[in-house]
């Protein structure tokens, strides 16, 4: 979507009276869902360092070899709040990489990024 889009949506959405989330479901995944629960129940003390992968394929997933958007804001975007969840803070600065077996793709295969929680908490994604 642009933004133009994202407006008109956001217009019908006001008009029809209804609600709509942005969802994040990797939250409910058990996978993500136990080691939470672990974490609010201060089994392993302070949580200083996280590290998530997201192997995001489209080619396997039906979809086209060149998609419209970077593997960040395609499935990146969920490993990015699992993060974010897991550390329970927002992420304060980010240093990255990309690259790509193709140069004449539109958009990088691989993206890298190290992070930074509040309190100095770091992490690599």
């Amino acid at each position: 979507m642009n933004s133009a889009e994202l407006a008109d949506l956001d217009a019908a959405v006001r008009k029809a009276g209804v609600k709509t989330v942005c969802e994040f479901v990797l939250r409910y995944n058990p996978m993500v869902e136990t080691p939470h629960q672990l974490i609010q129940d201060n089994m392993f003390g302070e949580s200083l360092y996280v590290q998530a992968d997201y192997w995001h394929n489209p080619v396997h997933s039906g979809y086209p070899v060149y998609l419209d958007a970077s593997a960040m804001m395609l499935g990146g975007v969920h490993v990015i709040d699992m993060a974010r969840y897991l550390m329970g803070s927002d992420i304060t600065e980010v240093s990255a990489f990309e690259t790509s077996f193709d140069p004449s793709a539109p958009f990088p295969a691989n993206q890298t990024a190290l992070v930074k929680f509040m309190k100095g908490r770091i992490g690599k994604i």
